[in-house]
């Protein structure tokens, strides 16, 4: 499967970051560019390459979620790194810019997890200063564990600890 311009069924981007098959038994296709350094320009045409898809297994094409800077429950980012459904069926999408979502499926919208300095326990953390003009933080892994806690990586920002039955985060 390759990204075709001309056909807004196809892939988003031809670089893939993750894979992801849900309890339904759908394939999810992270996107995005790879930028590790280089022309500081490329920043900013990275952003818009990429995305998270859908696979429709009975047609062989995608349905495609990606930034909208209009849409407020769009994308934070196309640079897609990780995809997670969680033992309750939320499904959890990370991304570049320092992009935590949960995604209503039904709707094809997402829910932005950003800090708020008002709830400094709840699902974000404080963003992670860019040390350099070319560094954003990225959620590398979303992850549960035995016991129910999410466990969110990240690049530059360390590990994270969500408790969702106190929906704290530690």
């Amino acid at each position: 499967f390759r990204h075709d311009p001309n056909d807004t069924n196809s892939l988003s981007y031809d670089k893939v970051t993750t894979l992801y098959e849900d309890r339904q038994g759908t394939l999810w296709v992270g996107t995005g560019f790879l930028w590790h350094g280089g022309d500081l320009r490329l920043r900013d045409i990275t952003l818009k390459q990429g995305g998270l898809n859908r696979f429709n297994r009975a047609n062989k094409n995608f349905t495609r979620y990606v930034h909208d800077p209009n849409d407020p429950s769009s994308l934070i980012d196309n640079r897609v790194r990780a995809i997670f459904e969680d033992r309750k069926g939320r499904f959890w999408v990370g991304t570049s810019g320092d992009g935590l979502h949960t995604m209503n499926r039904e709707k094809g919208s997402f829910e932005r997890h950003r800090y708020n300095s008002t709830d400094p326990n709840g699902l974000s953390r404080p963003p992670v200063g860019n040390t350099m003009p070319w560094s954003d933080d990225m959620i590398t892994f979303i992850r549960e564990d035995t016991v129910g806690i999410i466990w969110i990586g990240t690049l530059m920002g360390g590990l994270n600890r969500y408790d969702p039955q106190n929906r704290k985060m530690n």
